[in-house]
Formats: structure tokens, C-alpha cells, sequence
């Protein structure tokens, strides 16, 4: 996709990919052509807050979002989406999984956002006896690591998509959000997924009991995770087309 200029591509059809602040509600105001709005998850809940709840259902668009949830959240600000789940880059379809005796799990973390990703939650789930032998590897913020978290901090696109290679399970723990890139990549790899928001064929675990209860069982899980890569490669495939038409 062309990298949008609002006088350049002011009269063309345009994709909104989140709708977070004023700037962005303003293009989405200004602009002459078809507009789409895909609706990422935090957007939604900033929608909720902001004045804009009473404008922008009221611009002629076409709203786009990746689940029941938000499309639910949605509709009751008088917005009615469409249902397409998508990843914002290009997949690597791989079956990297392999079975060690040592879990690797990971996750990415806005800093000034640890509570909201769930990193209190991690290191609750550090100190359970069951999880021992478990690697939490934590992208995104810088802190001091402990005998099992890891803190990567930021680093680049390759170096992520490297490293996540190597592990067993892509966790997402906001509690309200659409399909997060962690989740996805996890899946295509051919991995396990653990998120509280949820996926066909990605584990579900909405409270810490369920989560404790997940994490402990991908010790059984000896072989890639064929189906729920399969569907989803199938599934993203399909939400393109569909986005774009």
C-alpha cells in the first residue's frame, strides 16, 4: 500500500489503520474519498472517551475490526464493522516449533503501558512452582533481568522475528485489543499462542488460573501446531482480500 498524503491522495481510497488521537480523527475528517477505518483495540477504548464517539459514527466509512468483542464495543457507539482479522506486515509461514524441555514464552511491552501488557502478571507467574524451567523473554522495555525473565528491550524487526523463532508460545495478556502481531506471528510459526482475548484455534486463557493452567500444559505439547497455522494463514489470506476489495 502507498503511504497515505492527505493533499497528494486526498480524493483516493484510503485505510485508516488505527484511529488513536485528534491528528488522526482529523484525517479521517478531511478526507474526500472512501474511507475505511480498521479499528485496532486501543483506539476503540479511546474512541469511548473522546468527544469523537459523536462524530465519527456519523462520517460516511467503512469500519473494519477483528473480532465480536470490539465489534460489539462498536456497535454501541452506533458504527457498524465488519469482521476481518489482519497482520500488519508480511508473515513468515514457518513450523519452527520444537519440543525442549525448557519453555520459551514472549511477549512485547509499551513502556509506560507495563500494567496494561501485564507485566505484573509475568512476574507472578515467574515465582509458580509448576512454571519452573520456564523462560519469559519481555521485548520492548529495558529492566533487570531475574534467573527467568528476560529483558530484550527494543530491538529491530529481524532481530525479533530471529529470536521468536526459537521459542514455543507468543503470550498476550491486554485485556481488550484485536489480533496482536505476537499472537499471529506466533501462530504462523507453528507455535502456541496463549492470549485473554478470544481466537479460533489459539488458546484462550482470560484469568490467571486459566493461564497457570495453559502454560503448564504446552510441556505436552510435542508437535507444531499444524492446525491452528493452517487455519490462520488461510484466515489472514482471506481478511486481506476482503479489506482490500
Amino acid at each position: 500500500l502507498q503511504e497515505y498524503h492527505p493533499i497528494f491522495n486526498a480524493f483516493k481510497c484510503v485505510i485508516f489503520f488505527g484511529c488513536y488521537n485528534i491528528v488522526d480523527y482529523l484525517r479521517v475528517l478531511f478526507h474526500r474519498g472512501k474511507r475505511t477505518i480498521f479499528w485496532c483495540g486501543g483506539d476503540i477504548l479511546a474512541l469511548k472517551k473522546s468527544l469523537w464517539r459523536y462524530i465519527i459514527p456519523r462520517l460516511k466509512a467503512r469500519h473494519i475490526c477483528e473480532h465480536s468483542v470490539e465489534e460489539s464495543v462498536l456497535r454501541d457507539l452506533g458504527i457498524k464493522a465488519e469482521i476481518h482479522p489482519m497482520i500488519f506486515d508480511v508473515p513468515i509461514v514457518k513450523n519452527s516449533y520444537i519440543a525442549q524441555d525448557k519453555i520459551h514464552v514472549y511477549m512485547c511491552v509499551h513502556l509506560g503501558r507495563e500494567k496494561e501488557y501485564g507485566i505484573d502478571t509475568v512476574e507472578r507467574l515467574s515465582t509458580i512452582k509448576e512454571l519452573e524451567g520456564y523462560i519469559f523473554h519481555i521485548y520492548g522495555i529495558e529492566k533487570e533481568d531475574t534467573w527467568n525473565i528476560r529483558y530484550h528491550g527494543k530491538v529491530s524487526p529481524e532481530k525479533f522475528a530471529y529470536d521468536i523463532e526459537h521459542y514455543h508460545c507468543g503470550l498476550r495478556l491486554n485485556e481488550f485489543e484485536g489480533l496482536s502481531e505476537v499472537t499471529a506471528r506466533s501462530v504462523l510459526l507453528a507455535q502456541y499462542p496463549i492470549s485473554r482475548m478470544y481466537f479460533p484455534n489459539i488458546t484462550y486463557a482470560p484469568d490467571f488460573p486459566s493461564l497457570v493452567k495453559e502454560l503448564v500444559g504446552l510441556k505436552n505439547k510435542t508437535k507444531p501446531n499444524l492446525i491452528g497455522q493452517k487455519y490462520w494463514t488461510d484466515k489472514l489470506e482471506q481478511s486481506l482480500n476482503k479489506v482490500l476489495k
